[in-house]
């Protein structure tokens, strides 16, 4: 299952990463009806810069870096960069 969380007033991408990093660890921790299943959650995150607050392109950079985050492994965080996308697209 994929979804989205809008957040507001995140002055970085390291604090992005850690609070995408804490909830993964607290889906990884719960239960499911009293028992224990590991459940492994990759996330993918971009910030808002000025000039670009279109939905559709932070939708479609959050998309790129949950991708980099998967490829990575399992129960990774990746916040878009543009430098790390571009070098993934051109080795």
């Amino acid at each position: 299952d994929e979804f989205c969380v809008f957040m507001v007033g995140i002055p970085s991408p390291e604090l992005v990463a850690a609070k995408c990093a804490v909830f993964c660890r607290m889906l990884a921790s719960e239960p499911a009806d009293g028992l224990p299943v590991p459940i492994t959650v990759s996330v993918g995150a971009a910030l808002s810069s000025q000039g670009e607050n279109s939905f559709d392109k932070l939708y479609q950079k959050a998309d790129q870096a949950l991708y980099h985050a998967k490829r990575r492994g399992k129960n990774r965080v990746a916040v878009y960069d543009r430098e790390i996308m571009l070098e993934e697209e051109n080795p």
